[in-house]
């Protein structure tokens, strides 16, 4: 596993030891699937999925089509999809050392993720090219395996190839740990402050649940103020 960091300090996540020989010519409807494991990776366990990135050969021409998806969950094969987009892959945006970046950052299923998380292109080109097509090269001896072509359904086949394919992940804290608010027991109404005032004093109360209240305050004379 190679984790680098971008010029923002978030850690990158990628499989592959940047050496690229080969790209992969994938049948229309299947294509490469990444299986990303932050925490194994050291990764908190609550973060935020900004950007995904994949290097494409510069054999194609013009811009070409691929369906971009992201799973959620899952340790075997892909969990619930958050995001399915067809993308458009511009000639300037392949080539070795070129990396095609795919936000996520305004994704709100993407952010306050936890445990694992899987990405899939699916060649949705015909032809005898089916561009774009993704750069990798032959598989190392891994001790678990990341990589697999897959066709949308199914348990994906393992790969016998690493993709280039990287992640930017952000360290999050998980939404109940931010400032708790202590839920009060009972109804309280506090003792106003100052006691005597002019022009003006503060009550403050309590309620034990959401609520709508009327708050009513009287003179010695019994007359409402």
């Amino acid at each position: 596993m190679i984790k680098v960091q971008n010029d923002d300090e978030d850690p990158e996540l990628g499989y592959d030891n940047r050496h690229v020989v080969y790209r992969y010519n994938y049948a229309t409807g299947e294509g490469p699937l990444c299986h990303f494991t932050p925490e194994a990776d050291g990764i908190s366990e609550t973060y935020n999925l900004n950007t995904v990135l994949a290097s494409f050969t510069a054999v194609q021409t013009g811009n070409q089509p691929i369906r971009f998806h992201v799973y959620a969950g899952g340790e075997t094969e892909p969990g619930t999809e958050i995001y399915n987009e067809e993308i458009t892959v511009a000639q300037n945006e392949t080539g070795t050392n070129v990396w095609k970046e795919i936000d996520l950052s305004e994704l709100e299923a993407a952010q306050g993720m936890t445990g694992d998380f899987w990405v899939w292109l699916e060649v949705v080109t015909t032809g005898a090219d089916r561009f774009p097509q993704i750069l990798g090269n032959a598989g190392e001896d891994w001790d678990d395996q990341h990589f697999y072509t897959w066709d949308g359904s199914g348990t994906p086949t393992q790969s016998s190839f690493y993709f280039q394919m990287h992640a930017r992940v952000e360290e999050a804290t998980a939404i109940g740990d931010v400032n708790p608010v202590e839920i009060p027991a009972s109804w309280n109404l506090a003792q106003n402050y100052p006691n005597p005032f002019n022009p003006s004093t503060e009550i403050q109360y309590s309620v034990p649940r959401a609520d709508h209240l009327t708050l009513t305050v009287y003179n010695l004379m019994g007359q409402q103020v």
